[in-house]
C-alpha cells in the first residue's frame, strides 16, 4: 500500500504575486521572460505549486 501524500491547494496567479510582493503584471511579466516559477495551465488560467514558488524563491536568495 502506498503513503498518501498530504498536498498544499494550488495557488492562483493572485495569491503567488501577493506572497512574492509583486503586482500581478509583474509576475505575468517575469514569466514571460523566463524569470518565475514554473506554472501549469488549468482552464484558463495559472495555477502554481507552493513547493515550487518556496524552491524558485530559496534559489534566489542571496
Amino acid at each position: 500500500m502506498s503513503e498518501v501524500k498530504e498536498r498544499r491547494p494550488l495557488a492562483t496567479t493572485e495569491e503567488v504575486a501577493n506572497y512574492l510582493q509583486v503586482s500581478v503584471p509583474a509576475l505575468h511579466q517575469l514569466r514571460h521572460v523566463g524569470r518565475a516559477p514554473k506554472a501549469a495551465k488549468v482552464g484558463r488560467g495559472l495555477r502554481w505549486k507552493w513547493s515550487d514558488v518556496d524552491e524558485w524563491l530559496e534559489s534566489r536568495a542571496s
